[in-house]
């Protein structure tokens, strides 16, 4: 009759007595188990992340909810001096959803002179605080500092788009026939 009683072993002992990595799974502890299981994770979190982040950029952090936002104002100077102003909530979440479309390269640098925003967004919130994203097409103007966009263009043309359409040009996103 074969003895199955469990014996603790350290992971160096494990190492020593079972060549294979399953054998040695099979006689470790439950928490030697979760300890790699959640060490694997970690790392595989750490490793998407960084991917993520290289590829595509990181998100800006710090613009109010959608619930808390009472009044959007956006402005384009280079298509008119007028702002439009929204406190309709499908619009306020338009523009706020706008700002996914602005993730800042954490990789690369302004090439040349960060110039001026084309688009401002100013976002009012219920306690009368205004949090301002500003961009051109290759700069994020944000909390007083610069930042280059990973996507570029995007943010300017979403924004124009969608709250300046008649004197937006978007012909280069209508596909032509």
């Amino acid at each position: 009759m074969s003895d199955n009683k469990f014996v603790k072993m350290s992971s160096k002992e494990l190492r020593e007595k079972y060549d294979k990595p399953l054998e040695r799974i099979r006689h470790m502890s439950n928490m030697q188990v979760l300890v790699r299981v959640l060490a694997m994770g970690a790392f595989m979190v750490a490793v998407s992340a960084t991917i993520y982040t290289t590829l595509f950029g990181m998100p800006i952090m710090g613009v109010p909810s959608k619930s808390s936002i009472v009044q959007v104002e956006v402005s384009s100077p280079r298509l008119t001096d007028e702002s439009v102003i929204v406190t309709d909530e499908e619009y306020i979440e338009y523009a706020r959803n706008i700002v996914s479309y602005v993730n800042k390269s954490l990789f690369k640098d302004i090439e040349g002179e960060a110039g001026e925003p084309i688009v401002t967004i100013k976002y009012t919130d219920k306690k009368g605080n205004v949090t301002e994203v500003a961009a051109n097409e290759d700069v994020l103007f944000f909390k007083d500092k610069t930042y280059p966009i990973q996507q570029k263009g995007m943010f300017v043309t979403i924004a124009e788009g969608l709250f300046f359409p008649e004197l937006a040009d978007i012909s280069s996103l209508v596909p032509q026939q």
